[in-house]
């Protein structure tokens, strides 16, 4: 063992050669094993925008950004910027400069 190399460092070391020689000897099994990995990945990504969508249904048609900070405060791991980047890319909601709200695309209103 090598003296100033952490016990952490030297494990994973291990595991990435362990990865390159079955990568060589058995290609085959590694791609099936990245597969289902990239499968399963997916899924919970589709679930997680699928949650999201759900709980921005129940939120109303529109919304000022600190109402909108307010709901996700302690919900959203990740920077605000982010998220609202993500409601963006998504289409999910948009921001109407001139009334100065967040206009929810998911909100589904009540029929009367």
């Amino acid at each position: 063992m090598r003296k100033n190399i952490p016990d952490k460092v030297l494990r994973r070391l291990e595991l990435t050669r362990l990865r390159q020689k079955l990568w060589r000897e058995k290609p085959e099994r590694m791609e099936a094993a990245r597969r289902k990995a990239t499968a399963k990945a997916a899924a919970q990504r589709h679930a997680n925008h699928a949650a999201l969508v759900a709980r921005l249904s129940d939120l109303p048609a529109a919304m000022t950004t600190d109402q909108v900070l307010a709901y996700i405060d302690g919900i959203y791991r990740g920077k605000a910027k982010s998220f609202f980047n993500r409601l963006r890319r998504h289409e999910l909601m948009a921001y109407d400069y001139k009334a100065d709200v967040w206009v929810n695309h998911c909100h589904v209103f009540p029929i009367a």
